[in-house]
């Protein structure tokens, strides 16, 4: 009943926004700033010194690894300071918005995304159970479930909200998205780096539905040229998800 309330609400909000975004997403393009290609070396190093670094944030890791976290993290912002091929501030903050576009558009790209997700999730349970695969929640999902003290929800809630769409987006978007663009053209850039976002999280009922995530992050970033925009809305996307799963974890209604 609830989950049929909440669709009847959100899905006419949603199909609003989606037609919002389709006649004003020029609009994003008269603040656009120059895609800056990747640089190899700084983009892998600097995600792979974050990927360590905060590897002593996820539960049940070994705590003694976080006396490496400051040492890493300045060698991380060294190596992309001293790279001579990048401008970090075009890539990262591209010129300044106005406050209110930003959020705005974030608001209404978030808005947009519940009913076509829907949708896809919809259409992928059900080729999944045409071909005889059992579905069940994701793994992250699963371990938010058994969460039980403060010290367990934080350590989640910032890997999932702010450590992970940070990693990813320099990843994809930042490294693999303009590299690909560059040397294959824009489709085959925003197919390849959408299919590889759905694929990493290993969750086949949330694989179409994550790619078309996938695909519109990456429209963000090359729309705006700005990757902040694309790590701002991963990082509203995760945030409010946990929120609601927190929400139906609480109500009883989400269950292992």
């Amino acid at each position: 009943m609830i989950q049929l309330l909440s669709g009847l609400l959100i899905f006419p909000i949603s199909l609003l926004a989606l037609n919002y975004v389709r006649k004003r997403h020029r609009e994003l393009l008269a603040y656009r700033n120059h895609l800056v290609e990747a640089d190899v070396p700084w983009s892998l190093m600097l995600m792979i010194v974050l990927s360590v670094a905060f590897i002593p944030l996820l539960p049940g890791l070994n705590m003694y690894l976080a006396a490496l976290m400051p040492f890493l993290i300045v060698l991380g912002a060294i190596m992309v300071f001293l790279s001579q091929r990048i401008d970090i501030e075009q890539l990262w903050i591209g010129g300044k918005l106005p406050y209110l576009f930003v959020l705005k558009w974030m608001i209404i790209i978030y808005l947009a995304l519940p009913l076509p997700m829907a949708l896809l999730a919809a259409l992928s349970t059900l080729i999944l159970h045409f071909v005889g695969i059992e579905t069940d929640a994701q793994d992250t999902v699963q371990h938010f479930l058994t969460l039980e003290n403060t010290e367990d929800y934080l350590s989640f809630v910032i890997y999932a909200c702010a450590i992970a769409p940070v990693l990813e987006e320099i990843f994809f978007r930042g490294f693999l998205f303009p590299i690909m663009k560059k040397r294959a053209g824009s489709l085959f850039a925003y197919l390849v780096t959408a299919i590889l976002f759905g694929a990493v999280h290993g969750h086949l009922p949330s694989f179409i539905p994550l790619s078309f995530l996938g695909l519109v992050l990456a429209w963000l970033y090359d729309a705006s040229g700005r990757l902040w925009l694309s790590v701002l809305l991963h990082a509203l996307f995760n945030s409010i998800s946990l929120a609601l799963l927190f929400v139906l974890k609480m109500m009883g209604i989400l269950t292992l």
